[in-house]
């Protein structure tokens, strides 16, 4: 049977975030019957989730990477079946450079696009919250506490999603 690659599962939304509500309602095992590329977070916003090919793994607020169990929970997470199709490339460019390459390729602003960049990065900047317990602070409070990383010359590939502004609140709108 084909997999459906035009359709975003989404568990949880930003809005459910926002206030604290971060226990996992989700395995990883479950969430990956919607799909098999994708982002979110584990439960207690619990670092960085990303999901590549049916492979999961977790940056956590040290930095480090680890695979994760299909038994872990998740509260928050986006996932599609993937068929990516070369659009391109971008070289030599800035962060806000590359998100306006990409916004020109997308050809509109109204569709939920999947993106998957592969190459070598001049530098890379990531972020991760260490992972709370109950009773959760909001979500802006750990925003503020997040810690973020910086690794220069990386090789690898970049996993996200364009979000329409009109679904802000489901979502964070734009990359």
């Amino acid at each position: 049977m084909a997999k459906d690659t035009h359709s975003l599962y989404q568990h949880g939304t930003l809005a459910l975030l926002v206030p604290g509500l971060y226990d996992g309602t989700q395995t990883v095992g479950e969430l990956l019957q919607h799909g098999d590329t994708g982002i979110g977070t584990l439960s207690g916003l619990d670092g960085e989730l990303i999901i590549d090919q049916g492979r999961i793994y977790q940056v956590n607020s040290a930095g480090a990477v680890r695979h994760v169990s299909a038994d872990e929970k998740v509260p928050f997470a986006n996932v599609h079946y993937a068929d990516f199709q070369a659009a391109g490339s971008i070289s030599g460019t800035d962060y806000a450079e590359t998100q306006a390459a990409l916004l020109q390729a997308l050809g509109s602003r109204n569709l939920f696009v999947a993106i998957r960049l592969q190459g070598t990065f001049t530098a890379v900047r990531t972020r991760a919250i260490t992972k709370q317990q109950p009773p959760y602070a909001g979500l802006a409070a750990m925003a503020a506490r997040q810690h973020e990383f910086t690794r220069a010359s990386v090789s690898g590939t970049v996993i996200g999603y364009y979000s329409p502004q009109v679904y802000a609140g489901a979502v964070s709108p734009s990359f």
